[in-house]
């Protein structure tokens, strides 16, 4: 069986550790359970993905990133789906097609979102079967993207999302319950790499977002310094998305990071492969990341981990995340971390590390359980002559009730907190707007009592 699969990859300087953990760990399964399975896989630089993963591969179809370039978008994939491309050629050398995980079918990457439904739309086209795996959807998505979005799920045999958020969404855009299933993240059982930790530490992973508020760096970089003084565990920086030096990355925010610590036992864990950032990443004894995957490494190896986010589709993913454990309660807000409220949640967890490792131990027999049913509904759905089973009274998202209903009272308990999280910022929005309102009334009245008060000028007629 030979699987064209794409997932966001390719070369050195665009690399993002999460992408390529899930695309490893579904390559480590289709491997597994498929005998002399063969890949193409579809990567920004072939060739690099090619030495790296031992695959064939191509590229993407090359769709405009510009939010303002749907019409050209659009066009484009009517051209794709008419005529013939060399990745479309592939599709059809294909006897499936695979969405590896990842949280970009949205708004925000156009790009990724056209390229995923061509492929998906193609295999349509082609009568081959498609899987969609470990997704997060939205929560962002135009009115195009989302009938876009709709047409092309509607041809998957297997959907898979990791949060229930999302869950929700696929039901909205029409995708059946029966092929709709609830899972964990696709890499969170890749096999570490073997590196042993030297001494207590606190991994930590910030991306260059948090920088863009101050208040919230500064008070991160003072909470820190403090954690690590009052644990004595060393900090250790591990950079998950990576671009040359001239834009903002994982690694440039790990320097500026260091830099504004300065302690002397912090390290940076620069130039890891995903194998081994899980292994350095569960062997610390506390996790802080504003990125997805070092959450998901954490719940693999039972290492408490605390969430920062800044917006709904980071809220949605990293809650998500936790709430497979029912440990969402452990995020916080850029505007949490700026009030010094990291560090008060960070000494909390510190000091019930043991009691949340038992915690995440428990659940790990579950998550195994529900890996296995996933995969062989997986494999399944990715064989033509199988169809597929219509869920029972006793099933929601493909699996059973009774595994899904905690997850169900954990998202909507991290719902409502989002809700006063978002009612907070609108009474402070209108607070401000009502002193701005105040301030502009009376300057208005100051000016209008200025020009009342100024001496007449008025001009001499010219004589006659």
């Amino acid at each position: 069986m030979r699987l064209l699969v794409i997932a966001d990859v390719g070369g050195e300087e665009t690399r993002h550790i999460g992408d390529e953990a899930m695309l490893e760990a579904n390559l480590d399964a289709f491997r597994t359970l498929i005998p002399n399975v063969a890949f193409t896989i579809v990567s920004r630089d072939p060739a690099w993905t090619e030495a790296r993963y031992g695959v064939e591969a191509v590229a993407p179809f090359g769709f405009s990133r510009r939010a303002a370039a749907g019409a050209k978008r659009r066009a484009m994939l009517e051209r794709l789906l008419a005529g013939q491309h060399v990745t479309a050629d592939a599709v059809a050398g294909a006897d499936g097609v695979v969405v590896s995980g990842g949280g970009n079918l949205s708004a925000t990457w156009p790009d990724l979102l056209y390229e995923r439904a061509a492929l998906l739309q193609l295999a349509r086209k082609l009568d081959k079967p498609s899987v969609v795996l470990g997704q997060t959807l939205g929560p962002r998505l135009r009115d195009d993207e989302r009938r876009l979005l709709a047409e092309s799920l509607s041809s998957a045999r297997f959907v898979g999302v990791r949060e229930l958020p999302s869950a929700a969404l696929a039901l909205e855009l029409g995708v059946p319950m029966e092929r709709l299933w609830y899972q964990t993240d696709d890499a969170l059982f890749l096999e570490a790499a073997t590196i042993s930790p030297e001494s207590t530490t606190i991994a930590v992973t910030i991306d260059p977002l948090v920088r863009d508020d101050e208040a919230a760096f500064g008070s991160l970089v003072s909470q820190l310094r403090e954690l690590s003084q009052t644990t004595g565990a060393r900090l250790v920086l591990i950079p998950h998305a990576f671009g040359d030096d001239s834009m903002p990355s994982d690694l440039t925010e790990a320097r500026v990071l260091a830099e504004r610590l300065a302690l002397p036992h912090t390290t940076i864990a620069a130039g890891l492969d995903a194998r081994q950032a899980r292994q350095i990443t569960g062997a610390a004894a506390l996790i802080i990341s504003s990125r997805y995957h070092p959450i998901v490494f954490g719940l693999a190896a039972g290492v408490p981990s605390i969430g920062i986010y800044g917006d709904e589709y980071c809220r949605i993913k990293l809650q998500g995340a936790l709430a497979h454990a029912r440990l969402e309660r452990w995020t916080l807000t850029y505007d949490d971390v700026a009030r010094g409220e990291l560090l008060t949640n960070a000494l909390e967890l510190w000091r019930t590390r043991d009691e949340v490792r038992r915690a995440l131990e428990s659940c790990r027999e579950g998550w195994r359980n529900e890996s296995r049913e996933r995969w062989a509904a997986v494999i399944r759905a990715l064989d033509p002559t199988q169809t597929i089973p219509t869920p029972g009274a006793s099933t929601m998202f493909g699996r059973p009730i009774v595994d899904v209903a905690p997850a169900l009272v954990s998202a909507l308990e991290a719902r409502r907190k989002a809700w006063e999280w978002e009612r907070e910022s609108l009474e402070h929005e209108m607070g401000l707007r009502r002193t701005i309102r105040h301030y502009s009334s009376a300057l208005g009245a100051k000016v209008r009592t200025l020009f009342a008060t100024r001496p007449s000028k008025r001009r001499k007629r010219p004589a006659s």
